[in-house]
């Protein structure tokens, strides 16, 4: 088959009786955007040398894109993978080969672990040098290794960002109403780690998304 277009995705989500709202207000539901940089950091993907294919509609407060379907707000990402390949296979999630959250070329996803997708994310969203300042502390439930990644705590209240730190080899379902949970526990960042975080977040804010 040939590669996807914003057209024939948007003719996909369209017969399937998908985003019509979205679309008689854009004008269509996906815009080519240019692929994403390699930034060369270990265990990185190879990113497809084809467009993206990006969502114009609503976006959560994490980049993905989201669509409502029968009552449902739904990510568009997986969506899309429904559409083309059918239901994923329990345990596995749809990852960006591309990186582009807002992606939902076909192509350019893929089916992963959670516990891949966690480890990769954590060198996409910042690069080696803030992660390896996060502390070297043990599973409280299991002394097992932990995976450190950046929690930035967006609230009115105004708290510093922190550090999470997950152990995948215990990690326990997470329950509603519970302040904390089996295999994740969290450190302050330090003045450094938090000063270096903002300068990467005034940078990526400030760099063309291409979407």
């Amino acid at each position: 088959m040939e590669s996807w277009t914003a057209e024939s995705l948007t003719a996909l989500f369209l017969d399937r009786g998908i985003a019509r709202m979205i679309h008689q207000r854009s004008g269509t539901l996906f815009v080519p955007a240019e692929p994403l940089p390699q930034t060369g950091r270990p265990g990185e993907p190879i990113h497809p040398s084809t467009p993206c294919l990006a969502w114009v509609g609503p976006v959560d407060h994490n980049g993905y894109g989201k669509v409502g379907i029968k009552g449902r707000t739904r990510s568009v990402h997986v969506v899309t993978h429904e559409l083309v390949h059918g239901h994923a296979t329990d345990r596995l999630m749809r990852g960006h080969a591309c990186e582009r959250r807002l992606c939902a070329d076909p192509d350019h996803l893929r089916l992963l672990t959670n516990r891949a997708n966690g480890l990769e994310g954590a060198g996409r969203r910042y690069p080696d040098q803030l992660i390896s300042m996060a502390p070297s502390v043990p599973c409280r439930a299991c002394a097992g290794p932990t995976v450190a990644t950046v929690h930035l705590r967006r609230s009115e209240t105004g708290q510093p960002p922190r550090w999470a730190l997950t152990c995948w080899r215990c990690r326990a379902p997470y329950k509603r109403g519970e302040a904390a949970w089996p295999g994740m526990q969290y450190r302050q960042m330090s003045a450094v780690a938090q000063a270096l975080l903002a300068e990467l977040l005034a940078t990526r804010d400030q760099a063309p998304t291409g979407a």
